[in-house]
């Protein structure tokens, strides 16, 4: 399959990413890495503290900062903050992902049954 077919499958406009670096460069309002977190985490919470605490538990002593693990400890709290506030800020968000469960988990579960 060549990349013409497989992108003419999806009915939505497909995304490519090629890095930061490129989007920076070239496109107005684009976020670094660590810019982009900052907001994230101002959205959340209100301000980029918490995001300035996290970022501090992660940095090495040698000052390098692995982003990807501040972005893990970033979605593993914003997923706990969805199942503890159901109906709170993010609704819309909690309600796609409980639509799409209520469709997926039946069949997964049927599926895993039937396979053992």
């Amino acid at each position: 399959m060549n990349i013409q077919e497989f992108i003419s499958q999806y009915t939505n406009h497909p995304i490519l990413f090629i890095g930061s670096g490129f989007s920076f460069r070239y496109l107005e309002n684009t976020y670094t890495w660590n810019n982009l977190l900052s907001k994230v985490c101002e959205d959340l919470w209100g301000n980029d503290e918490h995001y300035l605490d996290i970022k501090a538990k992660c940095t090495q002593p040698n000052g390098y900062c692995p982003l990807d693990q501040v972005a893990s400890i970033i979605e593993r709290e914003f997923n706990q903050s969805l199942e503890m506030d159901r109906d709170g800020k993010f609704k819309a968000i909690n309600d796609i992902f409980y639509d799409k469960m209520s469709i997926i988990l039946p069949d997964f579960q049927t599926d895993t049954i039937m396979a053992v």
